[in-house]
């Protein structure tokens, strides 16, 4: 009897910055509009759109899979991520999930 043998992977495991970098790759694809704002990059001036976790890295940490959870993540352009993170944008939630489920 032959013994059948799993091939070998010869590709290198990715590393976690390039599964994450793939993701906003994704996300912008999948979002081309800002969360807070609802304009286009272009629209806002900018390049592109950065994502901002709702659930924060620094408490979840780099290894939690919720880094990558597209519900924890806003494309926002800078203008908007910057008042995220101050805090001073009052932020409506319910508008942002018709624009995620309807876009």
């Amino acid at each position: 009897m032959i013994e059948l043998k799993k091939p070998v992977s010869t590709k290198k495991p990715q590393s976690r910055l390039a599964l994450y970098r793939a993701f906003v790759r994704k996300m912008r694809l999948l979002h081309p509009f800002c969360g807070g704002c609802g304009k286009t990059p272009r629209e806002a001036g900018q390049k592109k759109l950065f994502p901002h976790h709702l659930l924060r890295v620094e408490i979840l940490g780099v290894d939690d899979p919720l880094l990558t959870e597209p519900a924890n993540v806003l494309m926002l352009c800078s203008s908007c991520h910057s008042l995220f993170h101050v805090g001073r944008r009052c932020y409506d939630w319910n508008l942002a999930a018709k624009r995620r489920w309807h876009a």
